[in-house]
């Protein structure tokens, strides 16, 4: 199941609607407008926009740079005991 998202607005109306996940969005948005217009919207681009996450996202991003830096340092301490051991006969 993907990111579970709250309401969904149409720019330019007041028409809402929900989807319980982030996949399932565009269809939702898609099936709000044909419903209202009774066209197809086959032809149409929906750009679904996350708001209000964006410091979020930046933490996250942030945190698993972070965690790869760490790893990979850790990595190399591995490999440099593992040398040193090597060296020793063990």
């Amino acid at each position: 199941m993907g990111p579970r998202v709250g309401g969904l607005a149409v720019d330019g109306t007041e028409w809402v609607t929900q989807s319980r996940t982030l996949s399932r969005a565009e269809q939702q948005v898609r099936d709000l407008i044909e419903t209202w217009t009774e066209r197809s919207t086959d032809g149409d681009t929906v750009t679904i926009e996350v708001v209000g996450v964006g410091p979020r996202v930046a933490s996250v991003r942030r945190a698993t740079a972070k965690a790869a830096r760490e790893q990979a340092a850790a990595a190399r301490q591995a490999r440099a005991l593992a040398d040193e051991l090597r060296a020793q006969g063990m």
